[in-house]
């Protein structure tokens, strides 16, 4: 006499472990990716930091020129760091007769920072 009690459940455990493995799988990916947003996020971090140091820079090289000179109001750009270090800035000085305004562009990477300075003018 067949029993035929266990035919209905030949092949069970191949499906059972492919859905696990899909699952599994998915599980990894999505862990990934977001993984990867979090590096990619740290970096734009890191980027806008020292955009905003280059931008700083920019500001106290022009506050040093106009403390050594009172009517220094000329605009310059400069580099910051070495080769391996690409950080720039920009600076634009606007004299006027009761106050002077700085703005400073610092740039690193695919990130830019401003940073504008007011203060009056002593006669």
């Amino acid at each position: 006499m067949k029993n035929y009690k266990n035919n209905n459940q030949k092949g069970f455990a191949l499906y059972l472990i492919v859905i696990m493995m899909s699952v599994l799988l998915a599980a990894v990916l999505g862990l990934s990716n977001i993984i990867v947003g979090g590096v990619n996020l740290a970096i734009i971090v890191r980027d806008s930091g020292n955009a905003f140091y280059a931008a700083d820079s920019g500001v106290e090289k022009a506050l040093y020129l106009i403390a050594n000179n009172p009517d220094y109001c000329e605009n310059f750009s400069g580099q910051i760091g070495d080769s391996e270090y690409n950080g720039s800035y920009d600076v634009k000085i606007t004299c006027e007769t009761e106050k002077t305004t700085i703005i400073s562009t610092g740039s690193y990477g695919d990130a830019r920072k401003r940073i504008e300075v007011y203060f009056p003018v002593n006669d």
